[in-house]
């Protein structure tokens, strides 16, 4: 781990490759919407501006990498654009709500999909129901639910662990522990530890005796990596 990481002890931090295995998305694409990129259209180059602006987009010894914050954004812009959210729509939501709902508005508590627009809790005494449309700035009162905040706790709104499983009490993905890697929960173990401990022992029992853990821990470390894997 170098030196330069210890100032995001309870930030989390993940290179590329990690918050595109965790997400599921690309590579590229974490790039493009960090970083930006340029596109040609006829003649003219145009640049296309990060999606998440202030993303940790760290670099040390030539390798980039991301913290937690950044991880559950892209979750939630993956997920805005597979219920119909155009990239417009969602540059035109992120800068009208981003003063009020700080950096990384997508991965607020507060900010919900209907698959047609973005949407935010509106602030004020509105009731547990009102909803703010962003893109058509219009009160709309229906109840809202997104699938990704089942697995996510939160803490004054903001994103502070991610279940990926939706299991409470199995793997877990915390920023203040093992710098943000998948663990089991219960005991600390990184799930990529126990994976391998299957591998070279040849069983989840003899992993678990190796150390010290329940079967079912191995068992869900295993399952969950090589559902990443797949």
């Amino acid at each position: 781990m170098p030196q330069t990481s210890f100032k995001f002890v309870g930030h989390g931090i993940y290179p590329l490759v990690e918050a595109a295995r965790l997400t599921r998305i690309p590579v590229r694409r974490i790039v493009r919407w960090t970083r930006g990129y340029r596109f040609r259209v006829g003649s003219r180059w145009h640049d296309s501006p990060p999606l998440i602006a202030d993303a940790a987009f760290h670099s040390d010894a030539g390798q980039p990498y991301l913290e937690f914050g950044d991880l559950i954004e892209l979750r939630f812009l993956e997920a805005f654009l597979r219920h119909g959210v155009s990239m417009h729509g969602i540059r035109l939501a992120s800068e009208l709500v981003r003063s009020e709902l700080g950096p990384r508005p997508f991965s607020t508590r507060r900010l919900k999909t209907d698959g047609r627009s973005i949407l935010m809790v509106a602030a004020r005494d509105l009731g547990e129901g009102a909803l703010l449309n962003i893109l058509q700035d219009q009160f709309e009162f229906r109840q809202v639910i997104s699938p990704l905040l089942k697995g996510m706790d939160f803490q004054e709104d903001e994103p502070a662990r991610w279940w990926p499983r939706l299991k409470r009490g199995l793997v877990v993905v915390d920023p203040t522990r093992r710098f943000g890697a998948p663990i089991i929960a219960r005991y600390g173990i990184p799930t990529k530890v126990l994976d391998a401990a299957v591998r070279a022992e040849g069983s989840a029992e003899a992993a678990a005796e190796w150390y010290e853990v329940s079967t079912r821990a191995v068992t869900a470390a295993v399952e969950f990596e090589r559902q990443l894997a797949a």
